[in-house]
């Protein structure tokens, strides 16, 4: 060690027990000479120099320290406590506080965007031609019913567990799947899907090209456990299935607890029963596209998170799916024309009045009707660039005094697009049904009155889809009885 080294070492001794003795004297005259305040102030002052100074001699010598002997001894020495004693002496008010004090802090959390509650598309993209809004969302699938919701019109009489596998930002845009567990039903789907064992069960599995899939199993129990995915491939189906135990009959929600080895990003997000009311609102427009004669659909779905994701998967394909605050937006069909749920707007109030006041199909003149004859009537897409207009026949009958309207669909083709038929007396829903894709679909009757008709009403049959949105109609038709 050199003589500097020594002096350096023998400065910072005589400094830290100068030091020392200050920190630890209770004699008030002990840092302050005999005479004025002013010159207490000025040794004050002269300390907080010396410490100072101490603090660059001691890390001289941690510097000389370090360089010159083993790492192993780093520690040992005069070096480290050097250093500790003089910042357990200096605690005095700093000016290193005062640009913590003086400079601004930002956030780097973006606030999240207002929900969207009258969604349209663009105008400049597609012009608007109706709106709907506080509809039903087609849940539960018979309004009139008095069993509780159920989705993919898989009924029971049981309530009905539903939970949500998903990601916890923004998870209805993104792949996710919906689990339901059935304790009065057998598993049905066998034939039609794909099996593989999972936890000593054997599972039905199938995924689609349009991102779609399923899966049904008998538990350990005897339930039944139902999965329905969104963008999900058949290996992350499997995945999750892994991942559920059932969990016990009586408890509170009796679905399945979700494990920690399921896909990525992935968690149980949802749960409820189906038998607890569905707390959201729904809105939604139709606009066209001029340039094609396409016309788009838009949802927007508000509130319970179950009821949002059940939106998105308890329908035909989706073209797209956005996230907007709140807001779950849903464009219905695959051929958006481009449109994205990016390019959805909130109408402004004036906008969005005038919209639900506009009727989404036309008006039809009046039909003279006779008991037991047949009137065929055209059923139209509102879309141009769909299936062609095909026909619907209406009869009104009377059996035993009762009237009925009778609708024979056998010569209707209905668009991919739709989910349910709609039958509408005097505006009022009286009949609803699920649709099939394709032609043939057989004949429903609505129960029109105790007694022979004898005075004008009106009449629409339509599909729509999940979102009450009308595919294809007939308009509306006033039938008028023959006198």
């Amino acid at each position: 060690m050199s003589d500097f080294d020594d002096r350096a070492r023998a400065a910072g001794e005589r400094a830290r027990r100068r030091a020392d003795e200050i920190a630890t004297s209770t004699d008030p005259n002990a840092i302050v000479a005999q005479g004025s305040t002013k010159g207490a102030a000025r040794r004050g002052r002269l300390l907080i120099g010396a410490a100072a100074l101490l603090v660059v001699v001691a890390g001289i010598a941690g510097l000389v320290a370090v360089t010159d002997s083993d790492p192993a001894d780093v520690t040992d020495g005069n070096t480290v406590p050097i250093t500790t004693d003089i910042a357990t002496t200096t605690e005095t008010p700093s000016t290193t506080a005062t640009p913590a004090s003086t400079t601004p802090t930002t956030s780097t959390t973006e606030p999240e965007p207002e929900p969207i509650t009258r969604p349209i598309i663009d105008p400049t993209l597609c012009t608007p031609i109706s709106a709907f809004d506080g509809r039903p969302s087609g849940l539960p699938r018979d309004p009139n019913g008095s069993l509780p919701v159920t989705l993919f019109t898989r009924g029971s009489e049981l309530p009905v567990p539903i939970q949500v596998i998903g990601d916890p930002v923004d998870g209805q845009a993104k792949p996710f799947a919906l689990v339901l567990r059935y304790f009065d039903r057998v598993a049905d789907r066998s034939s039609q899907l794909d099996p593989v064992d999972i936890n000593e069960m054997q599972v039905f599995v199938r995924t689609y090209a349009n991102g779609n899939g399923e899966a049904e199993w008998t538990t350990s129990d005897g339930s039944v456990g139902y999965l329905r995915s969104r963008g999900l491939d058949r290996d992350e189906v499997i995945a999750i299935i892994g991942q559920l135990t059932p969990r016990e009959a009586d408890a509170t929600i009796n679905g399945f607890d979700y494990g920690a080895d399921g896909p990525a990003s992935l968690e149980l997000v949802a749960e409820r029963m189906n038998t607890a009311p569905w707390d959201g609102t729904v809105a939604g427009s139709q606009c066209v596209v001029e340039a094609t004669g396409n016309v788009l659909r838009v949802a927007m779905f508000t509130g319970d998170p179950t009821l949002m994701y059940a939106a998105v998967i308890d329908r035909a394909p989706p073209g797209d799916i956005g996230v907007i605050g709140q807001s779950v937006i849903i464009l219905a069909q695959l051929n958006t024309d481009g449109v994205t749920a990016g390019d959805v707007v909130d109408a402004d109030e004036d906008t969005w009045r005038r919209l639900l006041d506009l009727p989404d199909t036309n008006y039809s003149t009046a039909i003279l009707v006779t008991v037991g004859v047949d009137i065929d009537v055209p059923f139209v897409p509102i879309d141009s660039t769909s299936i062609p207009t095909s026909s619907l026949t209406l009869r009104i009958d009377e059996r035993e005094g009762v009237s009925f309207l009778e609708v024979y669909k056998s010569g209707a083709v209905v668009a991919d697009a739709a989910e349910y038929w709609k039958v509408e007396i005097d505006e009022r829903i009286r009949g609803r049904s699920t649709a099939v894709p394709g032609p043939g679909q057989g004949v429903s009757g609505t129960r029109l009155g105790d007694a022979p008709i004898t005075a004008p009403f009106f009449v629409q049959v339509s599909t729509t889809d999940g979102d009450d949105q009308t595919i294809q109609t007939t308009g509306l038709i006033q039938l008028v009885p023959a006198p």
